[in-house]
């Protein structure tokens, strides 16, 4: 489509890396439990909070509405996608490429629609990427890619 054209010509005179060059870990996406199942989840008064694309929200994560997974689960089968204060989450799922920063110091996990990116800061600042990826411009990238993956 010609708007795609148009604004990948205006970054023709940029170097193009991929965000695998960018961050320091493998994007990682997370996984999810059975839903419902009681072997996974509970409350917040002893679980840890699993996000889900919905929480990215204005570029940042909320848990205000998580949902809460057992500790031993997080320990156990979703350890690879805990995540750290600063780590930038992005949607894959739902309203693909919402991007926000989680900045609790509380432990927590992700689910299926999120994808974890843990910046190099000395290469790319994350609040940079998530006010790129949150733009009209980004939105309109992102818009290409995703309509790619379901066409």
């Amino acid at each position: 489509q010609p708007k795609y054209e148009k604004l990948e010509n205006s970054f023709k005179r940029f170097e193009q890396i991929s965000i695998n060059q960018l961050v320091n870990d493998p994007v990682a996406s997370g996984t999810t439990p059975k839903a419902g199942d009681s072997s996974f989840y509970t409350d917040s008064s002893d679980g840890l909070p699993f996000i889900r694309a919905v929480d990215i929200k204005e570029n940042r994560v909320s848990i205000s509405d998580a949902n809460y997974i057992k500790r031993e689960v997080h320990k156990g089968i979703l350890k690879r996608t805990k995540l750290l204060k600063g780590d930038v989450l992005f949607s894959i799922a739902g309203t693909v490429g919402r991007c926000g920063i989680f900045e609790n110091d509380s432990e927590a996990n992700i689910n299926q629609a999120c994808a974890i990116l843990r910046f190099d800061e000395k290469i790319v600042k994350r609040l940079y990427v998530i006010l790129f990826f949150n733009s009209n411009m980004g939105q309109i990238i992102i818009e290409k890619y995703a309509r790619r993956c379901t066409d």
